[in-house]
């Protein structure tokens, strides 16, 4: 076995790296994936549904956690990389808690732009900004009953509408 991979983030494209080298590869890395959100990857293009309340957020997670834990992968959510010491091959979390690695994959997101625009400063519903399913969750509580939204983002995909429950709905994508 080689020296231990590490993937930083916990999304759609380290669930996809994991499952293509524990399919292609089982066994030649110890593979752990550190994500600073708090729950399992999760399908981004179902988040809208979520938001809709189509879908539960449970429902569009990609992988159980069995499945990571079938494939001996080492899970740490909840977990924010701190730093990388690239000299040392190691990676601090938040806990200060350091994660050796011989090879190193970012895989992470991007954090949600406020644009400079007038209004844009507002701290309170409806102007809610995420890129986490967590921040989902949130944006739904802020705003029960909400019958009108706006998904702005720079992927298309996660701008998927399919609710009946929401009657205005406009995307914008950079």
């Amino acid at each position: 076995m080689s020296g231990p991979l590490v993937i930083v983030g916990n999304g759609m494209a380290a669930a996809r790296l994991v499952d293509e080298l524990t399919r292609c590869a089982l066994g030649r890395h110890a593979i752990a994936v550190i994500g600073d959100e708090p729950r399992l990857a999760y399908n981004r293009v179902l988040v809208s549904s979520v938001l809709a309340g189509e879908t539960a957020p449970e429902d569009i997670e990609l992988k159980p956690m069995s499945w990571w834990r079938n494939q001996g992968v080492t899970l740490k959510v909840g977990c924010p990389a701190t730093e990388i010491d690239v000299g040392r091959r190691e990676i601090k979390i938040a806990n200060d808690e350091s994660v050796s690695f011989s090879r190193l994959v970012l895989a992470t997101r991007s954090a949600p732009l406020r644009l400079n625009v007038p209004g844009a400063d507002l701290r309170i519903p409806p102007i809610s900004l995420s890129s986490t399913g967590s921040g989902i969750a949130r944006i739904s509580a802020d705003a029960p009953g909400c019958r009108i939204a706006e998904v702005t983002g720079s992927n298309p995909l996660s701008s998927t509408r399919k609710s009946a429950q929401i009657d205005v709905i406009s995307y914008a994508t950079g």
